[in-house]
């Protein structure tokens, strides 16, 4: 499956949103999509929103957030898949996608440990998992070699 991504605008707002009426979306991230959360995520500057396309269908939101200084990584803020297209290949296909849109293979994501099939995601796509001990959350981390990981974490852990 080939993907567009292209950033997130009004006029994709009202379909994103009519996503949330799924129980699954909703439960994996919360009613997190409405009108203060449009606005913060067209003005936003230290992140981007992507809206995927495949054969000009609307198949999933992503969400980045830049890195930092003290932060080198980009860190996934959400992923949500049109509930109609679940269970293709999608979420996996953008994760491989990411390093490439990014320009880079410095990745994270922070998953709620109730939030099987994200970390069912991850996991099969090769992403390193760690359980954070003071958080009921895991942080996926993908990068080239192992041993920046560990250099990296050492350093902000």
């Amino acid at each position: 499956m080939e993907f567009e991504f292209t950033k997130f605008d009004v006029c994709h707002f009202e379909a994103y949103e009519g996503w949330f009426q799924d129980s699954l979306l909703l439960a994996a991230l919360g009613p997190v999509v409405d009108q203060e959360w449009l606005e913060f995520v067209l003005q936003d500057k230290t992140g981007i929103q992507f809206v995927v396309h495949s054969k000009n269908e609307m198949v999933a939101v992503v969400g980045l957030a830049k890195p930092t200084d003290a932060m080198p990584f980009w860190v996934i803020t959400d992923l949500a898949v049109n509930p109609m297209m679940r269970r293709r290949g999608i979420a996996a296909g953008i994760l491989n996608e990411l390093p490439e849109i990014v320009e880079s293979q410095q990745l994270m994501a922070y998953v709620m440990t109730s939030n099987t099939n994200a970390q069912q995601l991850f996991h099969s796509s090769g992403w390193d998992c760690q359980r954070l001990d003071d958080e009921d959350m895991f942080r996926f981390v993908l990068l080239p070699n192992q041993d920046e990981q560990s250099s990296v974490f050492n350093q902000t852990d």
